[in-house]
């Protein structure tokens, strides 16, 4: 919606954005992404998402006083556009079957800071994602850094990870496999 677009462009002004695409859960672990704004003042969140953790997570918002800084958009049918608002996709989850969402990423080329659990290591490896320990927050901080300083090596991740949607989760690849599937048949 347009509301949507004024609303994170206006943060765009003055912040880098962190996105979250997921059901706002406490297996998510979104609480990071509170972490993450107070430790740096140059971020907004921008959360796509409802779920049985929303009231704590609005309530740690305000609590912090980061209201200025967090967007809580609810759930939209078709979270694909706002990949684009996104400067970095955040996926802090604490287990997870493969999230449909990081390939969503993957196509729209965005960093992906995610945490390391073996499903996702499997797929993708070290130097397409951002993988941090979900038991060290420092962890968690020197990969967002080195998202943010090392531009280089991040946009070179980022072509990485691109480069396994389009050879293994793109529609067209997935089209070619069902037609030899069928052709074998």
């Amino acid at each position: 919606p347009l509301s949507d677009i004024i609303q994170i462009s206006k943060l765009k002004e003055n912040f880098t954005i962190v996105g979250t695409i997921g059901s706002l859960i406490k297996r998510k672990n979104y609480v990071l992404v509170i972490d993450l704004l107070l430790k740096y003042d140059h971020l907004a969140w921008v959360c796509l998402g409802t779920g049985e953790d929303e009231m704590n997570l609005k309530d740690l918002v305000k609590e912090n006083a980061l209201q200025n800084r967090v967007l809580f958009l609810g759930n939209r049918p078709d979270s694909r556009p706002y990949y684009s608002f996104f400067d970095v996709f955040f996926h802090p989850s604490k287990s997870e079957g493969f999230a449909l969402v990081l390939i969503d990423a993957m196509s729209n080329k965005k960093p992906i800071l995610l945490a390391s659990l073996p499903i996702y290591k499997s797929i993708l490896n070290d130097d397409m994602v951002f993988y941090f320990d979900l038991n060290n927050k420092n962890s968690l901080f020197e990969k967002f850094e080195l998202i943010l300083s090392d531009m280089n090596s991040t946009k070179l991740n980022i072509q990485k990870a691109f480069e396994v949607y389009e050879n293994r989760f793109s529609i067209t690849k997935y089209g070619e496999n069902y037609f030899k599937l069928f052709k074998n048949n």
